[in-house]
């Protein structure tokens, strides 16, 4: 179904003749015309996001790896039950 389209005509992901076939929809399909400003809005909104830095995401690993080296290490020495 062509409404299934609305999100990927937000992101500009459709090629020029199916943007234009999404349009002449447009012009004809009230809930698509409704839904349109918020898919815009919230595509405004997802794209001012900025994703988190790789060093937190390998500081976070590394952190968890040595907890689980520790919990090992007590493990074999019979201080974790």
């Amino acid at each position: 179904m062509i409404c299934d389209q609305l999100i990927q005509f937000v992101d500009g992901e459709l090629n020029l003749e199916q943007a234009q076939e999404f349009r002449v929809h447009l012009a004809g399909c009230e809930p698509c015309r409704l839904q349109l400003p918020w898919e815009v809005q919230i595509a405004a909104h997802l794209s001012q996001l900025t994703p988190p830095r790789m060093r937190s995401i390998q500081f976070a690993i590394a952190v968890l790896c040595i907890a689980a080296l520790i919990a090992t290490a007590l493990l074999l020495i019979g201080i974790l039950i």
